[in-house]
């Protein structure tokens, strides 16, 4: 299937941790998890690996939405909501496949895999440098209408060619009216009623 992923990462989640922090970083560890499940949800994606405390991979699938475009929007409409300086977002957009692995004693892991998943890793390297959201080529052909995109610098982009990924962007805003989410609309009708 072609859809968009989205890896996010939470920036020196590690830094300065002694032994006596556990506390600490588990507090701040479920607060980001918590953030990123409820906004990924808003927009009708879903998270389906946390990786450590720090990191999330999500994707969005593309029978609910009949457009490609409007899938990739969702997507960058998401990670523009979590957008924050502690916060390094990448996104792709391409085949992925989605493996379910485990099923003894009622474990059960899902495992991303494909184009999307290695653009998004790709851009999530950059994005620790450009303290802003990067996506991949694929996704800025699809959204380059909507949202306010920049090139990256060349220095960045000969790192990203281990990825095979092209012309990553920093998405630096949104151009017109964001795309709405169904939690978007019931509270428009909400208060309309």
């Amino acid at each position: 299937m072609r859809t968009a992923v989205m890896v996010a990462e939470l920036k020196n989640f590690y830094s300065g941790a002694g032994a006596d922090d556990n506390e600490r970083l588990a507090t701040k560890s479920n607060r980001f998890l918590e953030l990123m499940s409820k906004c990924v949800h808003k927009y009708g994606g879903d998270v389906v690996q946390f990786l450590g405390g720090n990191s999330i991979i999500a994707l969005w699938l593309p029978n609910l939405e009949p457009r490609e475009d409007s899938t990739a929007r969702k997507a960058l409409q998401c990670a523009l909501d979590l957008r924050a300086e502690d916060i390094c977002i990448g996104l792709g957009f391409g085949h992925v496949g989605l493996l379910h692995v485990g099923g003894v004693f009622n474990r059960v892991e899902y495992l991303v895999l494909g184009d999307a998943l290695n653009q998004a890793l790709a851009a999530l390297n950059l994005s620790s440098k450009e303290e802003s959201v990067v996506i991949s080529g694929a996704l800025a052909d699809m959204v380059r209408m909507h949202f306010q995109l920049e090139t990256l610098k060349k220095s960045h982009l000969i790192e990203a060619d281990q990825f095979s990924v092209i012309e990553e962007r920093a998405v630096t805003g949104l151009l017109g009216e964001g795309v709405r989410s169904k939690v978007n609309t019931l509270v428009q009708r909400a208060k309309i009623e």
